[in-house]
């Protein structure tokens, strides 16, 4: 039997929402694409003004970025939003947000438009748009198009070293909330197979407000901003909320034998101090990585054993 004991601090990506506008940068539009996918349910998404192998023209708009507009539509069950991903990378605006058509109404069918520009201007692209409903399920549909119109560039900078991280998460953080953390916390998120989700993750804990932020290679970033508790800040209502890792957390793991994996007793309760271990072990490298004397967090734990169950 192996016990994974694991104390995770996460929250959801909710990327930022903005409106679209028809009436710039309009593409020079082929045949309608007529392929779509369906999930259980019904519900079904296709390109509007896209078909696949065909050409996308771009224009250049006041800041020499190209843009272009991806139109779609929704049927079969109203979707809560739809996104578009470009050879795998998410489309994002200027500031490096992720973009997505937000069905806020619940309109069914949903019809939509992404502006999207192309990362490395001229150039076949593979677009997947996916529509998720309120029960979390998606449907996509991908279509292989040519953009003309513009030359062939590469926006995406080199990726930034450590520092540079810092100083980019300090400021989007000083730019969107107006708090001076001059030093977050980052961490190198690397994949080689994964090539889109190449990224630092900072997160800094200030005055209630856990501020996470993913900075992706390609320049874009997503934030999960989220109240957290520690005993200066108490937790209140029954949402739920983050824990400061900071100071020391007293873990319980009880084991309760139903006579159904043969598990040995001795080793499974040894296994609980074991991952701890390991665990603390991690924090004081990420400690020592960070130029810290010692470790912010550390865990404690005990272990039950129960068997026959109780009734």
């Amino acid at each position: 039997m192996v016990l994974v004991l694991a104390l995770i601090l996460s929250g959801c990506n909710l990327p930022a929402v903005f409106p679209t506008d028809g009436t710039v940068g309009a593409p020079t539009v082929g045949s309608t694409s007529t392929s779509s996918s369906t999930l259980t349910g019904g519900m079904q998404v296709q390109f509007v003004n896209l078909a696949d192998g065909s050409s996308e023209y771009a224009t250049l708009d006041a800041n020499g970025r190209p843009l272009v507009m991806v139109q779609l539509d929704v049927t079969g069950k109203a979707p809560a939003f739809v996104t578009m991903t470009a050879n795998g990378f998410p489309t994002i605006d200027a500031g490096g947000r992720t973009l997505q058509a937000l069905n806020g109404s619940g309109a069914l069918p949903f019809t939509g438009e992404i502006p999207r520009s192309p990362k490395n201007g001229g150039g076949e692209y593979s677009l997947v748009i996916s529509a998720v409903d309120n029960d979390k399920q998606n449907a996509q549909v991908t279509v292989h198009i040519t953009v003309t119109g513009v030359p062939v560039f590469t926006l995406t900078p080199p990726p930034l070293d450590m520092a540079g991280a810092q100083e980019r998460i300090s400021g989007l953080i000083l730019q969107e909330f107006g708090v001076s953390i001059p030093k977050p916390s980052v961490y190198r998120f690397d994949d080689p197979q994964r090539q889109s989700l190449l990224r630092w993750i900072g997160s800094a804990y200030n005055n209630g407000t856990r501020h996470y932020i993913d900075l992706f290679d390609d320049t874009h970033f997503a934030w999960s901003i989220g109240d957290y508790t520690d005993p200066a800040y108490r937790a209140s209502g029954d949402n739920v909320v983050y824990c400061r890792p900071s100071g020391i957390f007293r873990v319980l793991t009880v084991f309760v034998e139903y006579g159904n994996i043969g598990a040995n007793r001795d080793e499974t309760l040894a296994k609980v101090q074991a991952v701890v271990s390991w665990l603390n072990e991690l924090y004081a490298d990420f400690a020592t990585s960070q130029g810290l004397s010692a470790p912010l967090m550390r865990v404690e734990a005990d272990a039950a054993y129960l068997s026959p169950p109780p009734v």
